[in-house]
């Protein structure tokens, strides 16, 4: 393969020596990434190609989780639905969160360490991600637990059971995003993802469909317990098969730790993976102190519904990190900035494309949940131009985190997820559901210009591909 076709974008809007002129419409930029897609050769070819596979997955999973999430409304009703929609979403938070950090650092250090030779290192840094992030899950579910008994009849009791078994997931909820971290490490696209979004959907949605049948109460509860049982079922078909490939790619041998290092590394990760969380979930969580479960469970159902659009930062993402890291390490600074003005393109053009696709079809969409669920519509519209926005800085965030400065982008998420809180309980007591969404979306436009400025201060790398007042970002 010639150093030509490895360098020249293979995509319009990328930037060139030469640069090149985007073509007009989104349609062209579709298009082009089609060609690439199915005809391109080299390095980012391959890396389209893992992108689209990972959005594949995502795509499947989304509909599967669609399936879930109807099943489930249609069982249980609206009431238990909003209670299941916000127990599942503090799990998601609390089980990212439990890791330490170590679920996104170790899709660094393994890609850092094999590209230095340090094999060591790497079988080091895999063995104590797994162990600090099983003893800190543990103890977080203990301490939460605990923290349930306690608050006794100060929480409703038709959340305290829920609670209770969100809590018993936790420590394999925190696995489970260490496997994933991992696995997108050595660039197992597939392997990260099919056992987290394909399998552990699927055991869902067939767990708590068999529950029912069997005569199980049709309560957020008996969901939860079919959470349970398909998060334990998919970590350990996915942790096997990922011993399986580091047998075969980082043989057996001496492990060397890091684990100050490593450490100062991943907490100033899970803050920004943490702050990040709250900034997707602020408006569930603040709108339970505000709105009833029914009302709680049509709000999610329609941001989860454009949300969709975030799959193509998803696949885009699962390719794009452990090349950030890699060429880093290589200190390929022309290469990295040809690559990250290509992932804004991968996100951006796609993103606008699906958002306009969601908002045509979102009532259909929300009348599969339930025909009241179709009042939910204004919630997509809103959203859906903190989403477009969002993906318009392509990856700058997880950039900065691969490459050095992920000190500088937790700061930056903790600062727009203070910002976002405070925002929904100024807006919701004002405007219900929309002002949660307002919120939302007002919260990820500061938040991509932030992020997009700091990238340019700190590295002189530009995401954007059109600064207003600039024109075309080089």
């Amino acid at each position: 393969m010639s150093a030509t076709a490895d360098h020249t974008p293979l995509l319009p809007g990328t930037a060139s020596a030469a640069g090149q002129r985007a073509p007009d419409g989104v349609a062209a930029h579709l298009l082009a990434i089609a060609r690439a897609i199915l005809t391109g050769k080299g390095d980012q070819a391959r890396e389209l190609r893992g992108a689209v596979s990972a959005l594949a997955v995502r795509v499947a999973a989304a509909a599967l989780v669609y399936l879930s999430q109807i099943v489930i409304v249609r069982l249980v009703g609206g009431f238990e639905y909003g209670i299941f929609a916000y127990v599942w979403v503090w799990l998601i938070i609390l089980g990212q969160v439990s890791n330490l950090g170590f679920g996104l650092a170790i899709i660094r250090f393994v890609p850092e360490y094999v590209v230095r030779g340090e094999k060591a290192l790497a079988r080091g840094a895999i063995r104590a991600s797994r162990g600090i992030s099983l003893v800190s899950g543990t103890l977080i579910a203990a301490a939460g637990i605990a923290g349930v008994h306690l608050l006794g009849d100060r929480v409703e009791s038709h959340y305290v059971w829920p609670l209770y078994l969100m809590l018993v997931c936790v420590p394999l909820m925190t696995l489970q995003h260490v496997e994933e971290g991992i696995a997108r490490g050595f660039n197992w696209v597939n392997l990260a993802l099919m056992p987290v979004y394909i399998v552990r959907v699927v055991l869902l949605l067939g767990f708590l469909a068999t529950a029912i049948l069997l005569g199980a109460p049709a309560t957020a509860a008996t969901a939860m317990s079919a959470g349970i049982g398909a998060t334990f079922v998919s970590f350990v078909i996915q942790y096997r098969m990922i011993n399986r490939g580091i047998e075969r790619d980082l043989p057996a041998g001496p492990r060397n730790y890091r684990l100050m290092t490593w450490s100062l590394i991943a907490l100033p990760l899970v803050v920004l993976d943490s702050s990040g969380l709250v900034q997707t979930h602020a408006d569930l969580l603040v709108l339970n102190a505000f709105v009833t479960p029914d009302q709680l469970g049509i709000y999610y159902a329609a941001a989860k519904t454009i949300s969709l659009i975030g799959l193509i930062n998803f696949a885009v993402t699962a390719v794009a990190n452990q090349k950030f890291a890699a060429l880093n390490a290589r200190d390929d600074h022309a290469a990295l900035s040809r690559f990250i003005r290509q992932t804004t393109v991968w996100t951006f053009w796609p993103a606008l494309a699906a958002a306009a696709a969601l908002l045509v079809l979102g009532k259909p969409l929300l009348w599969l949940f339930s025909p009241e669920f179709t009042v939910g519509y204004s919630v997509m519209l809103i959203l859906a131009v903190g989403h477009v926005a969002k993906a318009y800085s392509g990856q700058a965030e997880m950039c900065l985190s691969m490459i050095g400065y992920h000190k500088h982008a937790a700061w930056i998420l903790v600062a727009t997820m203070v910002f976002n809180v405070a925002l929904n309980f100024a807006l919701i007591p004002l405007w219900g559901v929309n002002g949660a969404a307002t919120a939302t979306a007002l919260s990820l436009v500061i938040q991509t210009i932030v992020l997009s400025a700091a990238l340019k201060r700190l590295t002189g790398h530009q995401a954007l591909l059109w600064v207003p007042g600039l024109g075309k970002a080089g």
